[in-house]
């Protein structure tokens, strides 16, 4: 079964965490470097820009921006962070990152840190924090944690585990209490209680939305091979074809047919990397109808067609 999620590969037993940059070559918008600092082999590699597709997963993940044209989609709202801006993605948030990869991607498995905490602010007012704003000192300090842990990581022969796990757990703790302190404003607010009932009324929306979207993707990641059919979906979110339109493209930005064709062709990218079963056979078991209409919407999304990008992988096959 393909997972929704991303393919998350915790590959250093002794660190609980991944830690990613992605920057678009100034060559061309063609070629995204990438480097994995904590990856145990294949550390730098250049690829083709992907269209990375709505998702979620179990880690924790901190976005730090190094440009003015990434945009991104979490939990429904659409945000456009400027160079320098902090991203707090929670556990299981819903969110998807545009193609323009000039960002550090630090992702943290809970079920790997020797403590419980669940540190990320609810509010998606407060998710994001912004270069030069009211909670400047707390984003300076994360943006140094992260450039640090980076800095450990590039030398594995000088590489002080400890070190690394200082600089995770000295930030989310930082994390911690700003997020405390917003609970605490809150709570000691003069004002009367609508404002704080307001917002835990949007918090909890928030949450119910988010297990209506993993209902459907998981239907969708058990059944995409199938014709899904509008009406089917809509019954396993429970709303009416004509609310579970208006709800799907309002959390994802993509209609129904959009997030498919998206879904499918994440698939079959795997499968042409992975298997040598035919352009054929990857088509329909990918869930698309016909090979002409899967190459067209391939293409679309990755540039080139399914032959050529296998051929760029393997020319001599």
């Amino acid at each position: 079964m393909f997972p929704l999620y991303e393919n998350l590969t915790y590959s250093r037993s002794d660190l609980p965490l991944i830690l990613y940059k992605f920057v678009t070559s100034p060559e061309s918008d063609q070629r995204i470097h990438m480097i994995n600092y904590t990856s145990t082999e294949n550390r730098e590699s250049v690829t083709s820009p992907c269209y990375n597709y709505t998702h979620w997963h179990s880690s924790y993940e901190i976005l730090l921006i190094m440009s003015d044209e990434t945009e991104l989609y979490l939990n429904g709202d659409h945000i456009k962070p400027k160079c320098g801006d902090i991203i707090f993605i929670d556990a299981f948030d819903i969110h998807t990152v545009g193609t323009k990869h000039n960002h550090y991607v630090l992702l943290i498995d809970p079920a790997r840190l020797h403590t419980s905490i669940d540190c990320f602010p609810l509010d998606m007012r407060n998710k994001r924090l912004e270069k030069g704003g009211p909670h400047e000192g707390l984003r300076q300090d994360i943006e140094r944690h992260i450039l640090c842990m980076s800095d450990k990581l590039v030398d594995t022969q000088e590489l002080t585990t400890l070190g690394v796990l200082g600089e995770v757990y000295m930030m989310l703790d930082k994390i911690s209490k700003y997020t405390g302190s917003l609970e605490g404003a809150r709570g000691n607010s003069s004002e009367d209680s609508q404002p704080d009932f307001k917002q835990k009324t949007q918090n909890k929306n928030a949450s119910t939305q988010k297990e209506t979207l993993k209902k459907i993707f998981n239907y969708i990641e058990q059944n995409y091979r199938d014709n899904i059919s509008l009406s089917d979906i809509a019954s396993v979110a429970g709303f009416n074809e004509s609310y579970f339109c208006r709800f799907f493209k309002g959390a994802t930005g993509r209609t129904l047919v959009e997030y498919l064709n998206e879904y499918r062709c994440h698939i079959a990218r795997r499968r042409l990397e992975n298997d040598s079963d035919s352009i054929t056979e990857i088509a329909l078991e990918s869930g698309f109808s016909s090979v002409s209409y899967f190459s067209r919407t391939f293409k679309s999304y990755f540039g080139v067609s399914p032959n050529t990008y296998r051929k760029k992988l393997y020319p001599l096959t």
